[in-house]
């Protein structure tokens, strides 16, 4: 089964969203310097980039789907190919 784009970004920007939380969860076990450092940068990263993933994905599900290659001449001839394509 093909996915759309728009799952396959909501899914990268959960599987960082996760490895975020999961080196946040990680590093408040650990009791050493090191682990706030970690759990600031590795897994604040991780999480700021799931976010932005997340929004860009929704942002760009918003645009308009690019035109079916149709060879018509016009736009009117493209629409009116389009719409003999679409079972009903």
């Amino acid at each position: 089964m093909e996915r759309s784009n728009l799952e396959r970004r909501l899914r990268i920007s959960g599987v960082l969203l996760l490895a975020g939380l999961g080196v946040e969860l990680a590093t408040l076990f650990w009791s050493h310097p090191t682990a706030f450092l970690l759990f600031m940068f590795l897994g604040g990263i991780l999480m700021v980039m799931g976010m932005a993933t997340y929004l860009a994905a929704l942002l760009r599900a918003g645009e308009p789907a690019k035109p079916l290659d149709t060879g018509a001449d016009s736009v009117l001839e493209a629409r009116a190919a389009s719409k003999s394509q679409v079972p009903r």
